[in-house]
This record gives C-alpha cells, sequence and structure tokens, in this order.
C-alpha cells in the first residue's frame, strides 16, 4: 500500500482529484489532524485542500472557550507550513449553553432524573452540535463562494488504534449527497487517510514534515480540541485542569449547578482532578482535605495559601484523635504545591 492507502482508495482519490473535487481536512488542531494534513499534502493537490477548522473557542460573543486557547493559532500554523487554506466556523451556541438547553428539554419531558445533558460516548451531541453541523454549513459555503463542482471528500483523522469502534469504520465511504441545487454538496465521500497509524508513527509523520504537535502535548495531554473532553481519560483530566484551572472551575460549577455529573461513571471532575497518587485507604482525610480544599478555592476570594493551611491543621486535629497524625505531615508541602497549581490564571 503506498502511504498506507490501499490501490483502490489511491485510484478513487486520483478520479475525483481530476474532476475538481474538494478535500476537506477536518482540523481539531491535534495530533492526527496535523498528520492527516501533512498526508494530504503528499496525494492531493494542495489547491483542492482545505483545512477546515470548528473553534471552539473565544469569539467575542461566547464568553468562555472550551478548546485551548491558542488553537486556531495552531491550525493555522500547521497550514501555512504546507501552504494549505485556513477557513473556520463556529456554532451559535456553547457547549454549556447547549447543556443548560438539555437540561431544560429533560426537565420539560419529565426524564431529567434518568438522563445526563451533558454528551455522552453514545449520544455525542458536542460533535453533532458545535461541529459536524457548522462544519458542513461551511463546507457548502466555500463551494458556493468559489463556485466549484459540489463533489466533496471529507477526511478525517480517526485511527484504528483508538478504539475498537474506530477500527470497525470504513476508511473510504460514499454518503449521500448533502443538498441540491445552487451551491449544494452533490456527491460527499468520507477518507480516514491516516487511519492504518499508529500513535508514535502520528508524531513520527510530523516530525518528518519538520513540524511540532501542540504544544498541550509536551504537557501531557494525549489528545486535543475540547480541554475537558467526554472521551479523555483521568490523567488528561487532571492535567487539564493544572493548564487551564479557571476553565475546570467553570467545568466544575456547572457539574453542581446540574446536580449531573460530565462522566457517565457519576464522579465529578473535582472529584477526578483532586485525586492524590496514594494506595491508602486509611487515610480518607487526605481526600476529603483535598475535596474541601476545591470547594473552598471555589467560592469567595481569599488568601489561598493561608486557607489552604488553615484547612491542613484541622484536618491534622481531626486525624490526631484517631492517632497516627504523623503521615499527615507529609502532605504539608504537597498543599502549596497544589495551590500553585490551582491558582495561577488561564
Amino acid at each position: 500500500m503506498a502511504n498506507g492507502q490501499t490501490p483502490e482508495i489511491l485510484a478513487e482519490v486520483q478520479r475525483l482529484i481530476k474532476r475538481g473535487a474538494l478535500f476537506v481536512s477536518n482540523n481539531s488542531g491535534g495530533k492526527d489532524s496535523q498528520a492527516m494534513l501533512i498526508t494530504l499534502s503528499k496525494l492531493v493537490p494542495r489547491n483542492q485542500i482545505l483545512s477546515l477548522h470548528a473553534s471552539l473557542g473565544e469569539d467575542g460573543k461566547h464568553a468562555q472557550g472550551v478548546e485551548w486557547p491558542d488553537t486556531l493559532k495552531w491550525v493555522e500554523y500547521m497550514s501555512s507550513e504546507l501552504g494549505i487554506e485556513v477557513a473556520t466556523c463556529q456554532a451559535d451556541k456553547t457547549l454549556f449553553e447547549m447543556v443548560d438547553r438539555s437540561a431544560a428539554r429533560l426537565k420539560e419531558q419529565g426524564r431529567y432524573e434518568e438522563a445526563s445533558p451533558w454528551p455522552s460516548p453514545k449520544f455525542r451531541q458536542c460533535t453533532s452540535d458545535l461541529k459536524r453541523g457548522p462544519l458542513e454549513k461551511a463546507i457548502k459555503a466555500h463551494i458556493k463562494k468559489n463556485r466549484l463542482g459540489g463533489i466533496v471528500v471529507n477526511c478525517m483523522g480517526l485511527r484504528a488504534q483508538e478504539s475498537s469502534n474506530r477500527a470497525k469504520v470504513l476508511p473510504w465511504q460514499r454518503k449521500k449527497a448533502k443538498e441540491t441545487g445552487r451551491g449544494a454538496i452533490r456527491e460527499w465521500y468520507e477518507w480516514l487517510p491516516i487511519h492504518h497509524l499508529k500513535t508514535d508513527e502520528v508524531f513520527a509523520l510530523i516530525k518528518e514534515a519538520g513540524q511540532k504537535p501542540h504544544w498541550a502535548y509536551e504537557k501531557g495531554m494525549t489528545r486535543l480540541s475540547c480541554c475537558f473532553c467526554i472521551m479523555a481519560n483521568e490523567e488528561d483530566l487532571r492535567t487539564a485542569a493544572r493548564l487551564r484551572p479557571n476553565l475546570f472551575k467553570l467545568y466544575v460549577l456547572k457539574e453542581q449547578e446540574l446536580g449531573k455529573t460530565m462522566r457517565m461513571d457519576g464522579r465529578s471532575l473535582e472529584e477526578i482532578a483532586m485525586k492524590t497518587v496514594t494506595g491508602s485507604k486509611k487515610w480518607t482525610f487526605k481526600a476529603r482535605a483535598v475535596s474541601d480544599w476545591g470547594y473552598v478555592f471555589f467560592s469567595q476570594p481569599f488568601d489561598v495559601e493561608t486557607r489552604a493551611k488553615a484547612r491542613f491543621d484541622e484536618e491534622k486535629k481531626r486525624a490526631e484523635e484517631y492517632g497516627g497524625a504523623g503521615s499527615l505531615h507529609s502532605l504539608e508541602g504537597e498543599i502549596v504545591d497544589r495551590f500553585s497549581i490551582w491558582c495561577p490564571n488561564d
């Protein structure tokens, strides 16, 4: 296979290139989007590629973005390095607005107790409403503006290694046409150009192209796009909380307001992010103290270090009543470290 593509896929790509197809690279700014764009640049004329980003960030109307603040700049960087046009689009609502509307709808239907207003792996409303819908509108607008023929190859950076479900997705499919009429999308194909790549191969491809992946990967993130993704593992959520504490605070407050957690297992973001590295079940004081410190931090402005130490002293006294409080002394330095992380602005 050339470039990991079957002869059949390469033949289809060449046929559609000759017909003037537009190859849309769905670009989240992450490593897979970057590797996919590099792969496309080797197979498709660059004037037939559009690097399209569905922004989840601030735009003047939306008070708080849920993606990494410099994502658009990173999309522009990787695209300009390859000489590929960039376009952006954005939904008319934020993630939090979408969740609030979903909550109101569930309450009207009397289903709020049994269902969650948050997106889930099964019902990914965040993808359909905040990404797929705006992307399709932007593609149609681009076709109409540039008087293109209406043939679209929608390219996505899904990889088989990511999950058993994604491994089952065909790397090339023809879908039904989206619309008819002027500026319509008459033919729609979906292509997964890096479906076969492993994670290390993705990073190797980026390095080979003389580029760097987004800085969040160096800080410990394994995926990008939304900082606090419903698909993220616990370590990614803790890393994101450390890197974007103010946004983390908004998520925690929203979970508390709704009485519903973002995760399907019922664990709150606060509980996950405040989790400490200890195998002992004996010292439940530690987890309780950390949770209390988090609560204090999210309330009124105050001298964080002073209140944190006060909370520590309080928990130490409680522990002393049961004996063996010496273990808690090792936490004192950790308190300062934790609050030096939670307090800075984004």
